[in-house]
């Protein structure tokens, strides 16, 4: 969290992803990696990252603006 926080996306997507690698289905630290992956402008990462999400935890709050972020993304914005 706090490289996330900090604007460090690469670092805490390093963690984000080590941290899956102990429990592959914790929402924070899916829920993180969007967010990081998103940050970093990685559509393909983001796009994979709300995937498991969404697989884990369909009713995630975070789903709806990672979708929004993602959507903008794509299209440029």
């Amino acid at each position: 969290m706090v490289n996330l926080d900090a604007g460090n996306f690469e670092t805490a997507e390093k963690w984000y992803r080590a941290a899956l690698k102990m429990k592959s289905d914790d929402v924070m630290v899916l829920a993180g990696l969007a967010e990081a992956t998103l940050q970093k402008k990685d559509a393909k990462g983001a796009e994979e990252a709300i995937a498991s999400l969404e697989k884990v935890d369909p009713n995630s709050q975070d789903l709806p603006r990672f979708r929004e972020m993602l959507t903008g993304l794509k299209s440029g914005k």
